[in-house]
């Protein structure tokens, strides 16, 4: 069972079991007693306290269920919900960990098709992660007070975070599909966070900005001709003009047919991360499926490519005009 699995390895980084009782208790908010009936198994624990309890002492989920090759774990993750820099620099060392460790296997290959941005983008620029970070934190939250987004809060700490996991998604061979709401998503956030008085006119310019070079970022890759084998440009981009409800990261590796995982992703860093090779199947299939009635738009289909992004812009300038007052004109 994984849960005594858990609990036997956490004893062992213990001298005591009243020691680890206590670790257990305070970590998960929980008294001396609870603590116990979870270490015993009397009460199941729940997918957020396995998360914890996992990243807290280092402990590798899949290690624990992975018995046997033929195995597929399931895990749940559920980032931390307190808006401060030690958050959203271990969110970034929870995907740096992640992609090193899928790196780490021969051949591997990502896919993603996404009802919004696809996660490798959003860690192309450190104030729309920024951003996006503070928003997931928000919908966990029962507290309805908005708290301001400063771009100026950014540490050096996340930032050079950041620039590595955009680094290790850059080396990573992938096919992305994208629509015409991949940025409908983000510009809806950033107008109800202005509404609710998270984002002044000037950060709200600044992230506005950063919108635009985030466009020109994508579609100057875009119209270099995939290289797999090199490390700048090795993706392929792809465009359907049917908005797309799902999102969904798949991770594939050719010598390793066992070790196939599908992340099916919301908008959120929370995310449920499969190994079942059902939901593994069915995820290729219906990538595979969407893929074929899309265009490719890397490489060499300029006008497709050319009249979506032309598309985006207008969608962010539509915001701009909404949102931002117009300079005065001394004529």
């Amino acid at each position: 069972m994984l849960q005594q699995r858990l609990f036997n390895d956490i004893l062992k980084k213990h001298k005591t079991q009243a020691e680890a009782l206590k670790s257990v208790g305070d970590l998960l908010n929980l008294s001396r007693s609870n603590a116990y009936r979870r270490m015993t198994s009397d009460v199941a624990l729940k997918p957020t306290e396995i998360a914890a309890l996992a990243r807290h002492y280092k402990v590798s989920l899949d290690g624990l269920v992975s018995k046997k090759a033929n195995q597929f774990p399931f895990e749940y993750f559920a980032p931390p919900v307190k808006n401060n820099e030690k958050d959203i620099v271990d969110r970034v060392q929870v995907s740096i960990g992640e992609m090193e460790g899928l790196r780490e296997i021969k051949d591997l290959y990502m896919y993603f098709m996404s009802a919004e941005i696809p996660f490798p983008f959003y860690t192309i620029l450190p104030e729309i992660f920024y951003f996006k970070f503070l928003q997931w934190n928000r919908l966990q939250k029962v507290s309805k007070k908005a708290i301001a987004i400063d771009f100026e809060n950014m540490t050096n700490r996340f930032i050079v975070a950041l620039r590595k996991l955009n680094s290790l998604y850059r080396q990573t061979s992938s096919t992305i599909i994208i629509n015409n709401n991949t940025f409908s998503l983000l510009l809806g956030q950033i107008r109800y966070s202005h509404d609710i008085g998270q984002l002044n006119n000037q950060n709200l310019r600044v992230l506005i900005n950063k919108i635009y070079e985030l466009l020109d970022i994508i579609y100057d890759r875009a119209k270099k001709q995939p290289n797999i084998k090199g490390k700048t440009n090795n993706f392929d981009l792809y465009y359907n003009p049917i908005p797309n409800a799902n999102n969904y990261h798949i991770a594939l590796f050719e010598d390793n047919p066992n070790l196939n995982c599908a992340y099916l992703a919301y908008d959120a860093p929370s995310f449920i991360k499969s190994h079942d090779e059902t939901i593994v199947n069915r995820v290729i299939t219906q990538f595979n499926n969407l893929k074929s009635l899309s265009q490719k738009i890397s490489g060499i289909n300029e006008i497709t490519r050319r009249m979506l992004f032309a598309r985006y812009k207008h969608q962010v300038q539509r915001l701009e005009r909404e949102l931002l007052p117009v300079p005065n004109v001394n004529i």
